[in-house]
């Protein structure tokens, strides 16, 4: 065993997921550090090694981002096509069925090169709308199209408009009040959030077409009713801020808060303020920490955004028994 592949064990058995995440990024500083002394065998197999961590792990993100940038500047590995890259996504998922198959590329694609290569946005976008013609969207997928079209759009290049140019934005502070908070093992924080209200708007626009989709012919008395009556009005509020380039603030409890927890979870806002620290924090500061509570079949978990001081920003409850 390589004395690279020794000291990538020791990093990788750390149980802590801060500690094991600053070892992995000393580890991509070491390799840097080798490559720049003439030791480039020695680089690349660290590098190669960092390259093979969990893609889904926030925190381990920008080791494997280093190792992947400079294993391809060393020549220690070329830079495969997306079209090599879907081919094989399509294997590796053969035993799906052909819709599943589809998302499933498409999701990992995305996963894998769409901070590197934003092309591979528009290819994941085409891939959905395949799985699209074999069966209609609904819920997240919905949700997923929509990021898919808003990360790689093919508009035309158009002259230069202060109002059209300008990103507008969704605020609204975190609810501290909600009923299910009381039952967490950590506190929740009224913080000031910031979307994109382009992105909001996808979001809203998603519900609305599901809505029309399955639940068009509800009673005009019904709760779901009058949510999609509310959710058409925020629609049109921010399709119209987006056109004049014009900031929103809303209620958190105004359909914002439960409608915005998967653009808090994959780190699609602009900004949170920590009112602890006193501090505005970018979404590449901030952690998604898995939580759960309970046991057995009263049970309950989701996800939660915590600034680097670990105080929680915002949370919502994704599953319960």
């Amino acid at each position: 065993m390589g004395q690279a592949k020794q000291w990538f064990d020791v990093a990788l058995a750390i149980a802590d997921p801060v500690e094991r995440s600053q070892a992995m990024s000393d580890l991509a500083f070491d390799a840097e550090q080798m490559a720049r002394d003439g030791c480039r065998a020695e680089a690349i197999e660290l590098f190669e090694l960092l390259a093979t961590l969990d893609r889904y792990d926030d925190l381990l993100l920008p080791a494997i981002e280093s190792a992947d940038q400079r294993l391809i500047s060393l020549r220690g590995r070329s830079l495969p096509s997306l079209d090599e890259v879907v081919k094989e996504l399509y294997r590796k998922f053969a035993d799906l069925p052909e819709r599943e198959r589809l998302l499933a590329v498409a999701k990992t694609l995305v996963r894998d090169h769409g901070r590197r290569r934003p092309e591979s946005w528009g290819v994941a976008a085409e891939l959905v709308a395949a799985a699209e013609a074999i069966r209609p969207l609904a819920g997240k997928e919905l949700r997923f199209r929509l990021r898919c079209r808003n990360s790689y759009s093919d508009r035309p290049n158009l002259p230069p408009h202060p109002a059209r140019d300008r990103v507008a934005l969704l605020r609204f502070t975190n609810p501290t009040d909600i009923p299910a908070y009381g039952d967490w093992d950590f506190q929740v924080f009224g913080a000031g959030i910031a979307l994109r209200a382009e992105d909001m708007r996808e979001v809203y626009a998603a519900y609305l077409e599901n809505h029309r989709r399955y639940h068009i012919n509800i009673s005009t008395r019904s709760g779901r009713y009058a949510e999609a009556q509310r959710v058409t009005e925020l629609h049109a509020m921010l399709s119209e801020a987006c056109q004049a380039g014009r900031d929103v603030t809303l209620d958190g409890h105004d359909y914002v808060w439960s409608f915005s927890s998967d653009l808090m979870f994959e780190k699609q806002f602009e900004s949170v303020q920590c009112p602890v620290c006193q501090r505005e924090f970018g979404p590449e500061e901030c952690r998604v920490l898995e939580w759960s509570f309970g046991e057995d079949l009263a049970a309950s978990g989701g996800r939660r955004v915590v600034c680097p001081s670990d105080h929680t920003l915002y949370s919502c409850m994704e599953w319960n028994s």
